[in-house]
């Protein structure tokens, strides 16, 4: 792994195609390099593909992470790709989220819902999205979650606060402005946090929307593992 800007970027040994964004979980998603190092590295290397991690720490503002992470991304990325002499404008680049890592990469998707309704202000446009234990849970239920990690998740829901956009907001704006040529959606056998089924019928409803003929570009895959299995 290589510290690029505040992102940590990881080349496969030959040449890559792609370039993939990764968004780790709540608290795993601040040290990414290191929690999720032997399943990212396997798929930089096996796909043959740029990863570009960026860690984020945790707060409720769902927004602005997305966002800073999306901006992470952009000059890591710059950064390596004309060091390396790749093509910033034809090199596809993917969106991969674990839990709450998700959630960032579809607020991105969706543009800021602040009424730019550019699809996807915080970012660029995505080849498309890999959705790994999507998770949507609200402040409360994440302080459950991450008890002994969440000192300000725990300040927030005492005051009674929670993350912005909300899990009811995110769904509906994903339904409303969701933005990408095609959707996997991953989860685990053994999974009580995967949230998956609420979001796969949130983006039929969107694709129905948007695509003139044909299947819904997406699809769902469950393989044995818990929520942590990526970790």
């Amino acid at each position: 792994w290589e510290e690029i800007d505040g992102s940590y970027v990881r080349a496969p040994s030959g040449r890559a195609w792609g370039v993939v964004h990764f968004i780790g979980g709540a608290v795993l998603g601040s040290y990414p390099h290191i929690a999720y190092d032997a399943f990212l590295s396997r798929v930089s290397d096996d796909a043959g593909v740029v990863v570009v991690a960026t860690p984020y720490d945790l707060g409720v503002d769902h927004g602005k992470i997305s966002r800073e992470c999306a901006t992470k991304l952009n000059r890591a990325w710059a950064a390596f790709a004309t060091r390396e002499g790749y093509d910033l404008a034809n090199t596809p680049v993917f969106a991969f989220g674990h839990s709450l890592g998700c959630k960032l990469h579809l607020v991105a998707a969706c543009g800021d819902g602040e009424g730019d309704g550019d699809g996807e202000s915080a970012a660029a446009k995505r080849a498309g999205h890999l959705f790994v234990a999507f998770n949507n849970a609200t402040a409360a239920d994440s302080v459950r979650l991450l008890e002994k990690f969440a000192k300000e998740l725990r300040a927030a829901s005492a005051a009674g606060l929670d993350f912005t956009p909300s899990p009811a907001e995110t769904l509906e704006r994903a339904k409303r402005g969701f933005e990408s040529p095609r959707a996997t959606l991953l989860s685990f056998e053994e999974d009580d946090l995967d949230q998956n089924d609420e979001l796969m019928e949130v983006l039929r409803h969107r694709y129905a929307m948007t695509t003139v003929s044909g299947d819904a570009p997406v699809s769902a895959v469950r393989l044995r593992g818990t929520h942590l299995t990526p970790v």
